[in-house]
């Protein structure tokens, strides 16, 4: 499932680094995020039908800290990180994928 991120600006002084929005930003060729997002944010399925649950946005930021895990400057790694999260993807895709930190009783993959 892919997601996308819908932003609404926060003005003001309220206004600060949404860190974890952020961090749904991160693009998975190098591990850098794309944007740093400040304010709210909501994140809808791909389809855009409705917003995603806590849990599923907690799951995914989870699978996005451990796959920042992966990377480091070793050319010799790149590839075992690389493999390591072509395995997690297709973990989530048949909701088997489990964040290393357990799961606490949250439903990350929503209703079934």
């Amino acid at each position: 499932m892919e997601v996308q991120m819908g932003m609404m600006s926060n003005p003001g002084i309220l206004a600060g680094n949404n860190g974890a929005a952020t961090y749904l930003t991160v693009n998975p060729a190098c591990g850098l995020a794309d944007w740093i997002i400040y304010g709210k944010a909501f994140v809808v399925r791909d389809d855009g039908r409705y917003p995603l649950s806590r849990g599923q946005v907690w799951g995914i930021q989870e699978m996005v800290n451990c796959a920042m895990d992966t990377y480091d400057m070793d050319p010799e790694n790149i590839q075992r990180g690389q493999e390591t999260l072509q395995q997690w993807a297709t973990q989530y895709q048949t909701q088997s994928w489990t964040p290393h930190s357990g799961l606490g009783g949250v439903d990350i993959y929503g209703s079934k």
